[in-house]
Protein backbone atom coordinates (compact mmCIF):
# COMPACT_ATOMS: atom_id res chain seq x y z
CA UNK A 1 0.00 0.00 0.00
CA UNK A 2 2.74 2.27 0.59
CA UNK A 3 3.66 1.91 -2.65
CA UNK A 4 1.02 2.33 -4.07
CA UNK A 5 1.01 5.96 -2.53
CA UNK A 6 3.82 6.69 -3.08
CA UNK A 7 3.63 5.92 -7.23
CA UNK A 8 0.16 8.00 -7.02
CA UNK A 9 2.23 10.82 -5.30
CA UNK A 10 4.94 10.98 -8.03
CA UNK A 11 2.19 10.93 -10.64
CA UNK A 12 0.34 13.67 -9.15
CA UNK A 13 3.94 15.68 -9.05
CA UNK A 14 4.84 15.09 -12.00
CA UNK A 15 1.03 16.44 -13.52
CA UNK A 16 1.59 19.53 -11.25
CA UNK A 17 5.23 20.37 -11.75
CA UNK A 18 7.56 21.49 -14.37
CA UNK A 19 10.49 18.24 -12.83
CA UNK A 20 10.17 16.36 -10.46
CA UNK A 21 13.68 14.98 -8.85
CA UNK A 22 14.76 12.84 -5.53
CA UNK A 23 18.00 14.11 -3.68
CA UNK A 24 20.07 12.39 -1.27
CA UNK A 25 20.71 13.53 2.19
CA UNK A 26 23.62 16.19 0.84
CA UNK A 27 21.23 17.75 -1.19
CA UNK A 28 23.05 15.83 -4.38
CA UNK A 29 20.81 15.21 -7.60
CA UNK A 30 20.03 11.48 -7.42
CA UNK A 31 18.23 9.89 -10.53
CA UNK A 32 17.96 12.47 -12.77
CA UNK A 33 15.09 13.01 -15.54
CA UNK A 34 15.16 14.26 -18.96
CA UNK A 35 13.01 16.61 -18.46
CA UNK A 36 16.01 17.66 -15.35
CA UNK A 37 18.50 17.47 -17.87
CA UNK A 38 16.56 19.69 -20.77
CA UNK A 39 16.00 22.16 -18.07
CA UNK A 40 19.49 22.31 -16.56
CA UNK A 41 21.89 21.40 -19.26
CA UNK A 42 19.97 21.95 -22.72
CA UNK A 43 22.77 22.18 -24.69
CA UNK A 44 24.16 18.95 -23.56
CA UNK A 45 23.45 15.25 -24.92
CA UNK A 46 24.09 13.98 -21.83
CA UNK A 47 22.78 15.66 -19.42
CA UNK A 48 21.04 13.12 -17.54
CA UNK A 49 24.51 11.63 -16.64
CA UNK A 50 26.18 14.60 -15.74
CA UNK A 51 23.66 15.75 -13.49
CA UNK A 52 23.73 12.72 -11.59
CA UNK A 53 25.61 13.58 -8.12
CA UNK A 54 25.65 17.21 -8.58
CA UNK A 55 24.49 19.52 -6.03
CA UNK A 56 20.79 20.41 -6.61
CA UNK A 57 21.89 24.05 -4.35
CA UNK A 58 24.49 25.09 -7.05
CA UNK A 59 21.61 25.11 -9.86
CA UNK A 60 19.85 28.07 -7.70
CA UNK A 61 19.81 31.25 -9.18
CA UNK A 62 20.91 33.28 -6.43
CA UNK A 63 22.79 32.77 -2.67
CA UNK A 64 19.51 34.21 -1.63
CA UNK A 65 17.19 31.03 -2.85
CA UNK A 66 19.97 28.48 -2.78
CA UNK A 67 19.69 29.33 1.47
CA UNK A 68 15.95 28.94 1.30
CA UNK A 69 15.91 25.90 -0.56
CA UNK A 70 18.62 24.43 1.92
CA UNK A 71 16.09 25.76 4.72
CA UNK A 72 12.72 24.04 3.16
CA UNK A 73 15.14 21.00 2.32
CA UNK A 74 15.75 20.40 5.89
CA UNK A 75 12.69 21.29 7.22
CA UNK A 76 10.95 18.65 5.02
CA UNK A 77 12.92 16.08 5.30
CA UNK A 78 13.01 16.29 9.45
CA UNK A 79 9.49 15.81 8.91
CA UNK A 80 9.76 11.84 7.72
CA UNK A 81 14.22 10.66 8.31
CA UNK A 82 12.97 7.72 7.60
CA UNK A 83 11.82 7.71 4.73
CA UNK A 84 12.24 11.37 3.23
CA UNK A 85 9.94 13.84 2.92
CA UNK A 86 7.90 14.23 -0.59
CA UNK A 87 6.60 17.81 -1.45
CA UNK A 88 6.39 20.44 -4.10
CA UNK A 89 7.73 23.95 -3.59
CA UNK A 90 8.89 26.29 -6.25
CA UNK A 91 12.15 27.47 -7.30
CA UNK A 92 14.42 29.92 -9.07
CA UNK A 93 16.92 27.75 -11.11
CA UNK A 94 19.83 28.58 -13.77
CA UNK A 95 21.09 26.26 -16.19
CA UNK A 96 24.85 25.31 -16.65
CA UNK A 97 25.43 28.48 -19.10
CA UNK A 98 24.03 30.38 -15.55
CA UNK A 99 21.15 31.62 -17.37
CA UNK A 100 17.59 31.60 -15.43
CA UNK A 101 15.26 28.70 -16.02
Amino acid sequence: QVETISQGMSQMLTALCDVMLRLDSDFCIEQPSGQLGELLMPRSSNAVSQLAGRSFLNFMASRDEADRTRKTLERGSSCAPSQGAAGAFRVQLQDADGEIC
